[in-house]
């Protein structure tokens, strides 16, 4: 982004130089000063641009680099899922296991006559 704000500057300054030198349009010292000033900025920008295109081309290197990486992880992310997709159902048919022990457990107990209790002697007193 530095590099595109630095070539948009000189670029306006290109055309204002261009402009200048338009407008002055004498063939003394002016106009070979505006024409070097002006092989300056040509300079500066085609530099600018230079470094601009490898700027982007190892960002698409990059890039091309991550796409494969970024591919497996996302396959690495899906196996972890189905992984613990799989032990949460796993947990789940085990709680469910549990719960219907519980019911057999209790209905079980409900069942069952309750325990034979002896009663306490009775004494006659006479």
């Amino acid at each position: 982004e530095i590099l595109l704000d630095s070539l948009h500057y000189r670029l306006l300054n290109l055309q204002r130089d261009v402009r200048n030198l338009d407008e002055e349009n004498d063939d003394g010292i002016y106009s070979v000063i505006s024409l070097r000033i002006i092989e300056i900025e040509l300079s500066e920008i085609g530099d600018l641009l230079l470094r601009l295109n490898s700027t982007s081309r190892s960002h698409r290197a990059l890039t091309d680099d991550l796409a494969p990486q970024v591919q497996v992880l996302r396959s690495h992310m899906e196996k972890l899922a189905e992984f613990d997709r799989m032990q949460v159902f796993k947990k789940q048919q085990e709680n469910k296991r549990l719960q219907t022990d519980i019911t057999y457990c209790e209905t079980q107990l409900m069942m069952s006559p309750a325990p034979y209790t002896t009663l306490a002697p009775v004494t006659w007193c006479q």
